[in-house]
Formats: structure tokens, sequence, C-alpha cells
């Protein structure tokens, strides 16, 4: 729906303004071919439906900016709109729909790489069947390739869902990119290792098929979780095909190193704008936050030859990330630039791991809560969230959360991600709501600073008051 939605507006604002069509009656099929001819023409990300989403994600910053739409994107944008004008058609006959003669366009498939026999054996025998993750591991990779499930299918998966039996699988319409319930087999071997690793699964966890390795509690494996792990795989010598190299030089790639520009953004510093937003020069030093006057995305220069620098605060999230933060005032701009890392994760979670730890919706609503004195952790945004539980779930030992969302759809949104994907034992961690009257903690402490720093030690000393996350 949501697709479907932004084809209709993008479309509706096209021919409202380049043809001075407001009525659904006025299209015709050279208003579409138009259209279409357009959107081969024009590129990316150079045309919206909406001005103020627009200045506030700077789409002229992205790395993809005017580089070429996909023919599988347009005829995505096809396919939507034939659905709105067939529906319209039926509703106000006799008028027929300008879609009729409009066909999709042609696009080239790319052949699909395989694993052949010797391959799959090998990639199977990488694996230490005496640990937990990895049997499960093995379990999983067969069952995909002999029932061709999709792997947010297959880690979906529920014990009755099984039939061992009958070597049968039923996957509800819940999990199915379709939506519709299908019935899927698998061979003889794949039942034998189906069972071993039922019985050896027993041992720690009943929730499904797949779980996490038992640390004294049990989640369900998430997709993302999952590939990250498939990326640690080494692979043996001789393991040659093209999808073994895509894997192997996946895992290997470096990321690009920003301490050099970080520690140069840190001694330009003025201060001035963290400041103004209750953050002292000490703990602005304390975490290298930094400045640059003429700041622009290191790969992303050729794309915005006409685009001005800007005057950027410069947070780092790791040596090989940075959030760059429009400094002008009314701006909301801001960039990431490298591999997207959570600010504060490793040093409060594995190298100076904390008992209690805040987790706030932004990176300075962190620096907030440590200008006060309290561990935390700036997710970066609510979508991050995801990462972070699976960040969480690699843990060895899982300290306590308090979390601090936004107070708007978007930190309700972050709050049910993490109930969902955080492992949870009463007996073993606990995790807590702390809620306010503000915005986001950093409008607390600029309002109330004496009463921010009233709140979070209440919050950090008697946690228990607070509503937990999760509700037994």
């Amino acid at each position: 729906m949501q697709s479907y939605e932004q084809t209709l507006r993008l479309f509706e604002r096209w021919a409202k303004e380049r043809e001075g069509i407001t009525n659904p009656d006025d299209v015709r099929p050279q208003t579409i071919r138009r259209y279409i001819c357009e959107l081969q023409e024009r590129g990316k990300y150079t045309f919206y439906a909406c001005e103020d989403q627009a200045r506030i994600s700077c789409p002229e910053r992205r790395r993809d900016y005017r580089q070429p739409v996909s023919v599988t994107t347009i005829n995505n944008y096809i396919r939507n709109l034939r659905a709105f004008f067939n529906w319209y058609a039926d509703e106000h006959p006799p008028r027929d729909s300008p879609m009729k003669k409009i066909r999709p366009l042609k696009d080239e498939r790319q052949k699909r790489e395989y694993l052949e026999d010797d391959e799959v054996r090998k990639l199977l025998n990488i694996f230490d069947k005496s640990y937990f993750s990895e049997r499960r591991d093995v379990t999983i990779i067969l069952l995909l390739l002999d029932t061709g499930m999709r792997l947010g299918e297959c880690l979906a998966l529920k014990i009755d869902s099984v039939d061992l039996v009958e070597r049968t699988i039923v996957i509800p319409a819940e999990t199915t990119k379709g939506c519709k319930e299908r019935c899927v087999f698998f061979s003889t071997k794949t039942a034998r290792e189906m069972r071993r690793w039922l019985a050896f699964k027993d041992r720690y966890a009943y929730y499904g098929i797949t779980t996490n390795a038992p640390k004294g509690k049990f989640s369900k494996v998430g997709t993302c979780s999952y590939e990250i792990d498939s990326e640690k795989i080494t692979l043996p010598e001789g393991f040659e095909s093209h999808i073994a190299k895509k894997i192997q030089n996946h895992s290997d790639a470096e990321e690009k190193n920003y301490e050099d520009y970080i520690r140069q953004a840190a001694a330009n510093n003025n201060f001035k704008y963290l400041l103004s937003r209750g953050i002292s020069e000490k703990t602005q030093r304390k975490f290298f936050i930094g400045y640059d006057e003429n700041w622009n995305h290191p790969n992303r220069r050729n794309f915005y030859k006409d685009v001005y620098p800007a005057q950027c605060c410069i947070i780092p999230t790791s040596v090989y990330s940075y959030l760059a933060r429009d400094t002008k005032p009314g701006s909301k701009c801001k960039m990431k630039v490298g591999k997207t890392h959570i600010f504060n994760f490793k040093l409060h979670l594995i190298r100076e791991p904390k008992p209690l730890v805040f987790v706030t919706e932004g990176e300075i609503d962190a620096l907030s809560v440590e200008e006060m004195g309290y561990p935390a952790i700036g997710l970066g945004s609510a979508e991050m969230a995801a990462q972070f539980c699976d960040g969480v779930n690699q843990l060895n030992e899982y300290p306590d959360f308090i979390f601090l969302p936004d107070n708007d759809k978007a930190g309700e949104s972050a709050l049910d991600v993490l109930r969902n994907g955080l492992p949870y034992n009463p007996f073993s961690c606990s995790y807590y709501i702390a809620r306010i009257n503000y915005h986001d903690p950093n409008d607390f402490l600029v309002n109330d600073r004496d009463g921010f720093r009233k709140f979070l030690k209440e919050c950090y000393e008697r946690p228990e008051k607070l509503e937990p996350l999760h509700i037994d």
C-alpha cells in the first residue's frame, strides 16, 4: 500500500505541475507515455511528492542522486498506475483506462548463480555441529536449499508447522510475501538433520525451529542477525564459485577509516552549536565532537557540484562512521557517513560494560544523558532499533536498559521493535521505559536542566518504579 500511495502522489503532482491535469478523466495514454519518458530521463530523487519532506531528507545529498531510475522501478510505477486507472474506469463507465495500451518496459533479467553439489558439501563441512548456533545454521541452510523458502519464512517457522513423517512444511500466510499459505517439501537427508537438530535444541530452548544460542534467555533469530552471522563464515580453500567469492569479499571488505578526519574536526571544534543545546565543552571533548565549516559528503562530491558545503557538527559513532549535523538555524538536515554504527554501543556494552544503561533515539539525546553523568547509547534513529536488538543478541551477558524514547510516533514504533527483538528473561535482565513530557531528552535538558538531572537520578537509582518494556 505504501508503494501504491507513493506512486499515485508522485504522478498526481507531476500531472498537475507539468500537464495542468487535476482530474483523472483528463489523463490520456499520451500523458502516461510522457510521464514514463521523463522518469527515464530525469534520474532519482529529482522529483518528489512533498516539499517539506524533501527539505528534511536532503535528497540531493544521496549517493545515487540523479542516477538513472531502474527499469524495475518504472515497471512498478506502471503496475500501480494500471491498478488505479482500471479501478477508476470500472467505477466511472463507459470510460476506458488510459493504461489499456501501456506495456511494461523490457527488462533484462540477470542469470542467477548457484552452488554446485561439491560446493554445498564444502559449505556444510565448515560448521562445527558441537556448537548450538552452527548446528542450527546447518539445518537452516539445508531447509533453504531443499524447500526454496525465503530466509524470513524459514526463520519464522514453528515446530507445529513441520511434519517430519510426511516431510512437509506448512508456511503460514502471515510470513509469506504474497500473504498466502503454502506447503513445501524436503528430503530424507534434511528430515534426518531436522530430527537431530530438534533433539539437540530441546536441551536449551523451546521457542521454535530457529532460536538464538542459549545464554540464559531465548529469542527468535532475526533476518538481519542471521545475515550478519553468515558474513563471519571462513570459507575453505578450493571453494571457488562466484557466490563464494562474493561472500568472502563481502566478509573481508574493510570499512573506510575516518579517524584522522574525526580528530581534525575535533581540533577545529568551536563548541557553539552543542553548547546552545546544553552539551558542555568537557562532554564534547570526551566524545571527540568536531566541527567542519566546509563539509560535504566524502563519497558524493561528484554528484553535487552545485551544492554548497554545509557548516556541520561532526559526531563520531566509531572510527569508521560519523554523523554530520547541519548547524544552520532551523535546519534539521543530518547525514551519516560510513557503515552505520550505534553511538556508544561498544563503549558501554563491550569495552566498559555497565550494569544499567540508558538508550535514546538520537546521538545528541545520548550526549544529553552523558552530560548528566550517566551511561547512554544513541540508536541514531528509530529505524536503528532492529540493529540494536541484533547487536544485543550477540552479547554474552545482557545488561539492564532504560529506554528514553522520543515523545512521538517514531518513538513508539521503536519501542515495538525493541519489545519483539530483544531477548527477554525476567530472571536475568530487565528493560524499562522512562517517559518524559518533552519531545526528546535534549529538549528536556535545554528547558529544565536541574529537572532532567533529578529525573535521570530517580530512574537510575529506582528503575523498578518505571514502566516495564515487556508486560508479563
